[in-house]
Parts: C-alpha cells; structure tokens; sequence
C-alpha cells in the first residue's frame, strides 16, 4: 500500500467555477514537492486545468457524472478501497454529509475543504476553512477531528507564494484597478461593475479586467469595453499572476 498516495475529489464548472480545484492544484503542488503521489478525480470540462493537473504530476481521473449520481461513489470509493492508507481531499459544496460518510467507510484519512456553506456535522479528520472569521463557525465532529480555520490556512500556488514577502509601494492615488470575479460569473457581475464604473471619470485609470476561462460573457464584456471611453482591458484564462 502507498502511504505517499493523496487523492483529490473536486470539480470545475460553468455553475460551480474553478476555485474548488484551483485550492486543490496548490496542495497537490506541495504533496507532489515532497514526493507524494496524487490521483486527482474531478469532472472538469475546461481543458487549461486538465493541463494544470497533468502538469503537477499528478494522474488525472476524469469522472462524468458527478455526486449525486451513483457513479460518483462508485468510481471513488473503488479508488479508495485500493489505496487504504491515502489521504483524500474532498472540496465542493455537493459533497454533503452522507458523501463524506461514505467515504470515511472506504478510507483512515479525510480532509475536507469548507466554506461554510452548508456542512454543519462533518465525518472528516480534519476540515479545512480558510475564509475570514470563518474561527466562529460551530462545526461539530469528532473529538479528534482538527479544524484548520481563517487565513492563516490559505490555500495559495506557488505563483503567489513567491510574492508573499515582496515589498510593494502603496501609491497615494490609484491608477489601475483589477476586477476579478473568479472562473465563471455566471451571473455576469463583471459587467455590472463595469457599467457602474464607466459612469464615473477615471480617465487617468487603467481598468485590467480578468476574466476566467469558464466564464460564458466574454463576448459581452469585450463588446463593451469596446463601446466605452473607459481604459478596460480584458485578460481572458490568465495562468500566471
């Protein structure tokens, strides 16, 4: 049995976004750094980030139809049974309390990634919230279950890493404003802001605008950057910060 072996259950979509997975890659970077090796499970249609996964090293297993489908489970918790001794990952907001029973059934080791949105009773060995405040959460577990909450657990690539002691100069008056609104923004709230912002005179300001590769308003959002006086540049799946 592989006591090195760590395995990541975690999607990307058009309704979800990316940041589940994206969270996921950074773990998996420094698993794979300390000579870990990783089974990455996901149902992602978004080929940059089945790049991303290959690319740590890590072996893909791509998964149609995701929790609550049967198949789900199915294709896990076989995984699981031939790796008794893994550590698994499961981040994504579907994988509800009876899923993340079933795989503590399956498997010594369960980390789960939270938000604080809907696991209230959790199975998991350790449950991991790197959200602002998130300390104040009542969760209830186990008694040995270990609770990793607020930014000090952030979990950031190594492309942000690198910068996190970089002194920067704090300009008095901006000159550039980022506008992110993650993978999707399904609801285009991009454009919302943007409509707001181009009401005001912010000539002087560079507008970089980055947008994810799952979004589906990119059109809408180069049109009108296109249509205004405003300095909007559109930055379409940036891959390095």
């Amino acid at each position: 049995m592989n006591t090195n072996k760590l395995i990541v259950r975690a999607d990307a979509t058009e309704s979800i976004g990316m940041g589940h997975l994206r969270r996921c890659l950074s773990i998996t970077e420094e698993w794979i750094a300390q000579g870990g090796e990783v089974d990455f499970v996901t149902n992602t249609s978004v080929g940059s980030l089945k790049e991303s996964i290959v690319k740590t090293g890590s072996n893909l297993i791509p998964i149609d139809k995701p929790h609550p489908s049967p198949h789900d489970l199915m294709v896990t918790t076989e995984l699981l049974r031939r790796n008794k001794n893994a550590w698994i990952i499961v981040d994504g907001y579907y994988f509800d309390e009876s899923y993340h029973a079933s795989i503590k059934k399956e498997v010594c080791n369960l980390l789960v990634i939270d938000d604080g949105i809907n696991l209230k009773t959790t199975h998991a060995d350790i449950v991991v919230n790197q959200n602002h405040a998130s300390d104040f959460l009542k969760y209830q577990g186990s008694q040995n279950t270990v609770f990793l909450l607020g930014t000090r657990y952030a979990m950031l690539s190594s492309q942000y890493r690198k910068h996190i002691n970089v002194g920067k100069v704090i300009p008095s008056m901006a000159h550039r404003l980022i506008i992110t609104m993650g993978g999707s923004d399904i609801s285009n709230q991009t454009l919302t802001i943007l409509e707001t912002i181009s009401r005001n005179d912010l000539s002087s300001t560079e507008i970089v605008v980055v947008v994810g590769p799952t979004n589906p308003h990119l059109e809408a959002l180069e049109e009108f950057a296109m249509s205004t006086e405003t300095n909007i540049v559109i930055r379409h799946n940036v891959i390095n910060p």
